[in-house]
């Protein structure tokens, strides 16, 4: 029916064109070379640029392939003017010419009418309304009762889909400076949030996304500088955005970019066949760019903010396994620091010799028959680091055999479970890598295979050699948990477990040791059957060491406990004890199940996921939230392979609610593992809201030489954090972010209750205080007055904000009315009752040590 309808549509046009008096009727009234135009045009030879099909002069979206499976979806015309739904900037309203003025993706048909927003409404995350795209919605903050106003909706969008918002004063005249966030509503920014404050130049701020999920966002817009007893009016746009690809080759120099902060760029370059491509996109200090990589069609192939491999890195590299034809490479830039991004790219060569670009190279390497691979490299002026991927056919995502960042001083060598298809050899620079700016070189890379020779699986020493593989083999009865721990002896490595399938070595189950840590845990669930297995065990990085294997088997803590429908809202949440088994299933129409347990002050909570059918590829996440929807953790493919793994979580008081969700198409059956503990005083725990306070901020340091530099400027601007919570917490990830910038705790780093550290902007000695202090290096301002200039979170869970007051003396702090104690408001130091002086760095503010 759809082919039909562009059929009949296209000879309607050609009829209207030849009413007009047209220059031809046929391809015999046109020169050799040139084609007659269903407008009665002799036209130079056709082009199909989106490669869909249908030729460009028939094409209602030339630059837009249309979904996958929908073959003529980008034909649908709901407003006949001419130009398809899927790339019309008014779809409801005809706009032939495509009109529009300020260049927000919102065609200026569609902004003659907006919407207004229903202000008792979008106060709360529960009740904020749909935010419809393509149409105008006009507001107000009112910051007449004295707190900040923020308006907040929902936007749901598919994984892949691209838009365009923008937040603007209107009408003219109006003072609003609205800041725009869009963050997944699930976790409230866990897994996804974006920020952008006048990106649109004046004082409108502009945000264009590619969404790295299908789901529900929640769109959010506050007020940059409140001002009490005003009433500020503004419209916000949101609508579908299809910038044009720009074409380019595959190239081994880095590509410059020019992006601003909120805007999207897309580049398209085409493959001749199927296979791997690795992408990475640098900036510099201070800058945080994301990736994202689409087919034809639109579907997404890989998405990736801060690489995972590199903690505290902010540049960006996907690696994905694509089909042959056009692929979009999408560039976005989410932070404000100035200078163009570097793209760079590195694809599958022959071998063996190669070139590494930015990006690394990649080489070819055929199955050799045997049941392990043995690649080595050898390189000339750097120090390899070597990776090896297999692409499984009609998945985008590739199977990470093994890794290794360490050998000699220009070489490295990795033994991994041979895959079934061709592996690739990814070599890149361990020489800075992660700063994204590792030096290049020439390497030469070679390939051999091994037999597989297990040892009978059980507890013991396992010697690893450089990049070596130690295999195991064992037998597990229906219903009964394998555990397996790999505890490193030697100081810097990262235990690796995999259980694969005896006869295809298909991996089954994987889990690393966090970066930090020296202990990999996996446990796996038999289900019905009784199962025979391979157990590997390796080094994520290559090191050379001895591992502790632990080797055990148990049941299930309790019998498993049928979940109750209708459970898939907060309110309906299952009650269940702290120790219990659940079982339960999900689909397309029940994505979520929500449990509510007592987690009383002393007491942890342990959330294991398993699926109910091992080897079927299930995806589950986890998250925790307390009774007012806050959440509290949460965590995707924390356990085997895709299975997620939350905890333990200390208690505070009172209820908690538990969701399990899945990913991807299909049924999930589940079993859902909770475990009850005793919470250890000794034992950091990861904070939650409440937990840390920040007690005093210097926003104006005036004369002050703080950091002891000789100089008083924005580096003596600081930040005083303390511990509020009953438990030590542990800040590794946790961000403070003032208006400025960002500092990131990307290494543990334990702060007892009550205790207080220091973050100072500038560069900071030893010793200067008596509380951990760090310097951050910056010259540039960090904090400014206002609302919300300084918010503390961990993994997108907002812990805790700071509103400075609106004036301090020069070289005067802003201090919590009692000492940490979030719950008090921030005021002028000398205003505090019992302070002494005009701050008190490190100290209380009476100048007492913590």
């Amino acid at each position: 029916m759809m082919r039909a309808l562009v059929a009949a549509t296209g000879l309607a046009l050609l009829a209207a064109a030849c009413e007009a008096e047209p220059d031809c009727r046929g391809p015999a009234d046109c020169p050799a070379g040139t084609h007659c135009s269903r407008e009665g045009r002799c036209l130079p030879p056709d082009t199909d640029r989106d490669a869909d099909g249908v030729p460009d002069s028939l094409d209602r979206c030339p630059d837009l392939a249309p979904p996958a499976g929908e073959p003529f979806a980008d034909q649908v015309d709901t407003d006949a003017d001419g130009a398809g739904d899927l790339c019309d900037n008014c779809p409801a309203v005809p706009n032939p010419h495509q009109a529009d003025a300020d260049g927000d993706g919102c065609g200026d048909a569609c902004e003659r009418e907006a919407a207004s927003e229903c202000e008792d409404a979008n106060d709360a995350v529960e009740t904020a309304p749909l935010l419809a795209l393509g149409r105008a919605v006009e507001g107000v903050f009112d910051s007449t009762g004295g707190e900040p106003d923020l308006d907040r909706f929902v936007l749901r969008a598919g994984a892949g889909e691209s838009l365009r918002l923008r937040a603007c004063p209107y009408p003219a005249g109006s003072r609003a400076d609205p800041v725009l966030l869009v963050a997944d509503l699930a976790t409230g920014g866990l897994r996804y949030a974006r920020l952008n404050d006048d990106g649109g130049g004046g004082l409108a701020a502009r945000l264009e996304l590619i969404l790295p999920e299908a789901g529900e966002y929640l769109v959010e817009l506050s007020e940059a500088e409140a001002r009490c007893g005003e009433t500020l009016t503004w419209r916000l746009e949101a609508a579908r955005f299809f910038p044009a690809p720009e074409p380019i080759a595959l190239r081994g120099d880095p590509l410059e970019v020019d992006l601003q902060a909120g805007q999207l760029r897309v580049f398209e370059i085409r493959l001749a066949r199927p296979g791997p491509l690795a992408v990475q996109l640098s900036g510099p200090p201070g800058s945080d760019p994301a990736l994202a990589l689409t087919g034809a069609g639109g579907e997404l192939i890989a998405f990736e903010d801060d690489r995972a491999d590199c903690p505290g890195a902010t540049d960006a590299r996907v690696f994905g396994c694509l089909p042959a034809g056009p692929v979009r490479i999408w560039l976005e830039s989410i932070s404000a620091a100035e200078g163009p991004l570097e793209l760079s790219l590195a694809w599958p060569h022959a071998g063996p010799d190669v070139e590494l670009g930015r990006a690394g190279q990649m080489v070819e390497i055929a199955p050799a028959g045997a049941a392990l691979l043995r690649v080595d490299v050898a390189a000339r002026d750097f120090g390899p680091a070597l990776s090896i991927h297999a692409c499984e056919p009609d998945r985008f995502r590739p199977d990470l055999l093994g890794t290794c960042t360490a050998g000699a001083e220009r070489s490295a060598g990795l033994t991994v479970p041979a895959p079934s298809s061709t592996a690739h050899a990814w070599v890149t620079s361990r020489d800075g890598d992660c700063d994204g700016h590792g030096a290049g070189g020439r390497a030469t890379v070679s390939a051999s295979g091994a037999d597989l020779d297990p040892a009978p699986l059980a507890s013991g020493s396992v010697e690893l050699s450089q990049g070596g593989l130690a295999a195991f083999e064992g037998s597990l009865e229906a219903g009964r948990i394998l555990e397996l721990e790999a505890r490193a002896t030697a100081e810097g490595m990262r235990p690796w477990l995999s259980i694969r399938e005896p006869e295809s070595l298909r991996v089954i189950a994987r889990a690393t040791a966090p970066a930090g840590q020296p202990s990999a845990r996996l446990d796996w669930y038999a289900g019905s059957q009784p199962a025979r297995l391979l157990v590997f065990v390796s080094d994520m990085l290559g090191q050379q060491g001895e591992v502790a294997l632990g080797a055990g088997e148990r049941d299930l803590l309790r019998p498993a406990i049928d979940e109750l429908e209708p459970n898939d809202e907060p309110d309906r949440a299952q009650r269940v004890s702290a120790d219990a088994t659940l079982r339960g299933s999900l689909d397309e129409g029940d994505p979520a199940d929500w449990f509510e347990l007592d987690l009383s002050v002393g007491m942890t909570i342990e959330a294991i996921s398993w699926s109910a059918l091992p080897g079927d590829g299930a995806d589950t996440v986890l998250a925790l939230f307390d009774v007012q929807g806050r959440p509290l953790a949460f965590d995707d493919d924390g356990g085997p392979e895709l299975l997620a793994r939350l905890g333990p979580v200390a208690g505070r008081g009172g209820a908690v609610r538990l969701r399990i969700e899945k990913r991807g198409p299909g049924r999930l059956d589940y079993l859902l593992e909770l475990r009850g503990g005793d919470a250890d005083p000794g034992s950091p725990v990861a904070p939650v809201p409440g937990d840390l306070c920040v007690n005093e901020l210097l926003v104006n340091p005036g004369p002050a030489d703080v950091n002891g530099d000789g100089r008083a400027d924005a580096g003596d601007q600081y930040v005083e954090l303390v511990c509020a919570g009953p438990y030590p917490v542990d800040l590794e990830g946790v961000v403070v972010a003032g208006a400025g910038a960002s500092a990131v705790f990307v290494q543990p780093f334990v702060l007892q209750p009550g205790g207080a550290m220091l973050l100072v902007n500038g560069s900071l000695p030893d010793g200067l205080f008596d509380v951990p202090a760090f310097g951050l290096g910056r010259a540039e301002p960090w904090l400014d007055f206002g609302f919300d200039a300084v918010v503390l979170s961990a993994f997108g869970i907002e812990l805790g904000s700071a509103f400075a007051p609106a004036r301090t003396a020069p070289g005067e702090s802003a201090n919590r009315t009692v000492d940490a104690d979030p719950a008090r408001p921030m005021r002028p130091h000398t205003a505090v009752a019992g302070s002494a002086g005009p701050r008190s760095p490190g100290l209380r503010a009476s100048g007492a040590p913590w």
